[in-house]
């Protein structure tokens, strides 16, 4: 066989963990119908998978998983191409990898393996969103098998799992890697078909291959702005920051008094001649420094108004006094900034416009038109329309209908009653 149609299972790594081992036996159980003894190979390989079996890896079932994959890899499990006869993909993608199994139906008319196909995706790649993803595995699968597949006699079914394709069924203003692939997919005749994932397990196996990178450490620790790049910030730490402990220190050599009465109610500690609650420092001054304090973790623009819940859980990394969460909601209320940007949460009611009584109008110059439903059937009727003179004399018309009535009908009713004998209105209200 040729090397590359098998590389997707031939590099397959032993299972380590019940979860890989479930995957593998997924994938393989498909292929059960075409390689001799199966059970009585996975024998020892279907024991581990039952509960509470201890996870032990001896050599006979090492033994058993590479005869497997051997014999996956070989004829008749691989089944040779033809070129005339129409060929079906399942394609699946992950976060970190594609996978893929190009089918033909074999002389019994069941859909036979021809190839297998399996890669990594690039770190570039890793960050496509997953639309980007799922469009990238059909043109990596179409590419790789191309020599089968391009000008192919017949449609190429290709089975996916994933309705975020569906992301491309609109116009849309795309990118150039986008347009270079939707040239390169104008060379092949194929149709998308849905599958549930369940049924994608042959494709989804083979990219779940325990040895893959999965990214999970991708974008892991990236500083997008680091230090260096903010004008006011002279250090690590704010310059506003550092003069606030200066003063707060002062502050509490003037208040130890009030500091060694929360001592053990709040549980302080005394360092250096400073106190502290835990890793805060403590702060015992007159509001306006509590003020300045709150200030310089809200109004600076590195910080940008952050609101009650993120000032506050800044504010207590650093800082500790007693009801610093009433002192931190009474600044926030009272800050103009955040109250004029503000979003209002609350169910916006539409202002109530009464409807004016035009003191000269003629009769039936205005009406207004509403139905009396759920009647019981009277004469084949089962409704009633009234029209009523809004502006003039109040008089009103009540024509019988039925609940069916369409606007057609309705236009027909004020046409016979109410046109012959005072024309067209000039306004109707009607709900």
């Amino acid at each position: 066989m040729d090397c590359v149609k098998v590389q997707g299972v031939d590099n397959w790594q032993r299972p380590k963990t019940l979860k890989e081992l479930r995957g593998w036996m997924g994938f393989i159980n498909f292929y059960r119908q075409f390689i001799k003894g199966f059970s009585k190979i996975t024998r020892v390989l279907n024991e581990l998978t039952k509960k509470d079996a201890p996870w032990v890896w001896t050599e006979e079932r090492e033994e058993a998983f590479n005869t497997l994959k051997r014999l996956i890899c070989e004829e008749p499990v691989l089944l040779m191409p033809k070129l005339e006869d129409p060929f079906e993909l399942e394609v699946d993608t992950s976060n970190f990898a594609i996978g893929a199994t190009l089918n033909q139906k074999d002389e019994r008319g069941c859909w036979h393996p021809v190839a297998y196909y399996s890669t990594t995706l690039s770190d570039t790649e890793r960050n496509y969103d997953i639309y980007d993803k799922e469009l990238l595995a059909i043109v990596k699968s179409l590419r790789h098998w191309r020599t089968y597949l391009a000008g192919a006699t017949h449609t190429i079914v290709i089975h996916t799992n994933h309705a975020n394709l569906l992301y491309w069924k609109e116009p849309r203003k795309i990118s150039r890697r986008i347009a270079r692939e939707f040239q390169e997919l104008q060379e092949y005749n194929f149709v998308l078909k849905h599958i549930v994932g369940t049924k994608n397990a042959r494709a989804d196996a083979l990219l779940r291959q325990p040895d893959y990178d999965t990214g999970e450490d991708d974008n892991d620790n990236v500083v997008v702005l680091p230090s260096h790049v903010f004008i006011n910030l002279a250090s690590d730490e704010p310059i506003e920051e550092i003069d606030t402990r200066s003063k707060i220190n002062m502050s509490n050599l003037e208040n130890e008094e009030t500091i060694r009465r929360w001592a053990n109610t709040f549980h302080l500690h005394k360092q250096n001649d400073t106190w502290w609650k835990d890793n805060t420092l403590v702060v015992a001054s007159d509001n306006n420094l509590k003020r300045g304090v709150i200030s310089t973790f809200h109004d600076p623009p590195y910080h940008g108004h952050p609101g009650i819940t993120n000032t506050q859980a800044l504010l207590k990394e650093s800082y500790w006094w007693p009801n610093m969460k009433k002192d931190v909601e009474e600044y926030i209320k009272g800050c103009a900034t955040c109250q004029a940007n503000k979003i209002n949460m609350h169910h916006q009611k539409p202002r109530l416009y009464p409807i004016a009584t035009d003191p000269e109008a003629q009769p039936f110059e205005v009406v207004t038109l509403d139905f009396i439903t759920k009647l019981p059937p009277s004469r084949g009727y089962d409704s009633i329309l009234t029209i009523t003179n809004h502006d003039c004399t109040k008089a009103a018309l009540f024509l019988p209908c039925n609940e069916t009535i369409m606007s057609e009908g309705l236009a027909k009713l004020y046409f016979q009653h109410a046109y012959p004998h005072y024309g067209i209105p000039k306004r109707m209200i009607s709900d």
